[in-house]
Formats: C-alpha cells, sequence, structure tokens
C-alpha cells in the first residue's frame, strides 16, 4: 500500500524540493504488533461510578515500515521510517488507511539512514539501536 506522511513535527520537515510529506510504500513482512503487558492490579484501581470493578483493556501497539526514496534533512539522511500510530487503535493501522481514514503516526528512522529490517525493529524495541530522528505526521493512503 502506497501511503503519504504530511509531518507536522519538526515544523520546518524538508522531504526534498521544499514539501513537507513523505511518500513510501508499506513493506507488508515488516508490520506487527505486541500486546503491553499490565500490572494485574490496575484492575482493583479502576471502579465505574457504581463501585464495581473494571478490567482495563489490553493495550496492543502496531507497528510497520514504510520504504520511501531517499530523504535527506538537516544532516540526516534516511529512506525507510518505522512508524507507529500516536494514540491507541482496535485495528491495525493498515485497516484504518485502507478505509480511508487518516491516522496520526509517530515515525523513526536508523542512525545509519540503512532500511528497517526485523533484526533493527527487534533493536529498536529493546533499546540497544540507535535511532537519529522522529517525525509526527498525518498518515493516509496515497491513491494513484
Amino acid at each position: 500500500m502506497k501511503i503519504r506522511i504530511e509531518v507536522g513535527e519538526p515544523r520546518n520537515f524538508d522531504a526534498g524540493g521544499g514539501a513537507n510529506a513523505i511518500i513510501g510504500e508499506i513493506d507488508p513482512s515488516l508490520s506487527g504488533s505486541h500486546t503491553i503487558a499490565q500490572d494485574p492490579t490496575i484492575a482493583t484501581l479502576i471502579q465505574t461510578p457504581k463501585g464495581e470493578n473494571v478490567k482495563p483493556e489490553a493495550i496492543t501497539e502496531y507497528w510497520f515500515v514504510v520504504n520511501c526514496p531517499q530523504v535527506t534533512f538537516e544532516g540526516m539522511s534516511f529512506k525507510s521510517i518505522l512508524v507507529t500510530p500516536r494514540y491507541k487503535t482496535k485495528t491495525p493501522p493498515e485497516e484504518t488507511l485502507k478505509k480511508g481514514d487518516d491516522l496520526v503516526v509517530n515515525g523513526i528512522w536508523r542512525q545509519d539512514g540503512g532500511v528497517w529490517d526485523a533484526q533493527s525493529i527487534a533493536g529498536a524495541q529493546e533499546g540497544s539501536i540507535e535511532v537519529e530522528g522522529m517525525i509526527v505526521g498525518l498518515a493516509k493512503e496515497e491513491k494513484g
């Protein structure tokens, strides 16, 4: 799926030619999710107005990789972005985008400017791989 990410932060972002948009392809082999573990005592802390305990929903974090033409910005260069929805979603981001809905996202790129792969994604999640920069943007499916 081809998507367009209109970058809002950093405000002076330039993907080339004065454009603040990154257009690229989602790599379907590099998308996934994991459930964030919750402290079991949280359920006793959340109560309804009637005093009933409520078990909180599990939080699922989704991610996907967008490969794009080379972007150089403020001395940094990348051609692949690891993207996560900025806000909790109940459906995978690709489904949201296919429905025609926009999605606010965070995106990071590797310090070495390389393309994200399964090992580097795992390293980023563990904190063992260096990332160079981050964007916040509005993603939408790019038609045509």
